[in-house]
């Protein structure tokens, strides 16, 4: 018994009644203190691993869903997405208003609003806006300018522009006028198809810059298809003989996934039969 030993009482009771000192008790040996700061370091990484999954969540942050999720896997550019309005609030009951007369129009007998000279960054998305107040109506423009304007994307500057009347006048439309839009959205469908495979041929060719610009009109096409049945919810089926079959598998996850766009808030929702 060393003399450390001896003038502690509390080590000598241990040793005498074969119990180890109190350090080695509690595991203070320098192999069993390595290990238990190991272990802590994993629990410690693990509870922080923990926290930053669950995060966004105890902050109240969602996923992105619905059309703007299907924006992000294709990769549309910001301004040819629907924007994304906050949920109103509830609105006090208005009295029974009488019932909107919704005028159909009919495609073939409509004037012409306008002329004019294409400006620099004139596009049929901000057009249709301009002169009908609905953006989603643009393939309609786009049919009627197609033969002096062939790539949806692209308008020439100082080449001729024509407005017809809208299709939705008091920003309603009826059933012939729906129909004829879903129409005009398959030939700007099958533009920018058509587009994409020319500059996917010419990256074949060996110009591979043009690659990213090809990904990009095939998306477009892609959404528009999915944009399209905002107005017609069976669009996709309708127009399966038109549609690619890789882009109807593709609409159609996207549709189980995301639900169907809404209807835009810029007009009169169709009424019910």
């Amino acid at each position: 018994m060393d003399q450390y030993t001896q003038n502690d009482p509390e080590r000598r009771s241990a040793e005498l009644a074969g119990r180890g000192t109190p350090e080695e008790e509690m595991g203070g040996s320098p192999s069993g203190r390595a290990i238990g700061l190991i272990v802590m370091e994993v629990l410690l990484l693990a509870a922080l691993v923990v926290l930053i999954v669950l995060m966004p969540r105890w902050l109240g942050e969602e996923p992105i869903v619905g059309p703007e999720a299907v924006a992000e896997e294709l990769d549309i550019p910001e301004e040819l997405r629907d924007p994304i309005e906050e949920e109103p609030a509830e609105p006090e009951p208005d009295p029974p208003e009488e019932p909107v007369e919704i005028v159909d129009v009919d495609p073939e007998e409509r004037g012409i609003l306008d002329r004019r000279s294409a400006r620099t960054n004139d596009t049929f998305w901000d057009l249709a806006d301009e002169y009908w107040g609905s953006r989603h109506l643009w393939p309609d423009l786009y049919r009627e300018n197609l033969e002096r304007h062939p790539d949806p994307d692209f308008i020439d500057v100082g080449a001729s522009i024509v407005v017809p009347e809208t299709l939705a006048p008091e920003q309603n439309m009826g059933p012939r006028a729906i129909e004829s839009l879903m129409g005009a959205y398959v030939l700007a469908y099958e533009a920018y198809r058509d587009r994409a495979d020319e500059l996917f041929a010419r990256v074949d060719d060996g110009e591979t810059w043009l690659r990213s610009r090809a990904r990009l009109k095939r998306n477009r096409s892609r959404w528009l298809v999915y944009s399209a049945t905002r107005f017609q919810e069976d669009f996709v089926e309708v127009y399966r003989d038109v549609i690619l079959k890789d882009d109807v598998e593709l609409v159609e996850g996207f549709l189980e996934r995301f639900g169907r766009p809404p209807w835009p808030g810029e007009l009169e929702p169709p009424r019910q039969e």
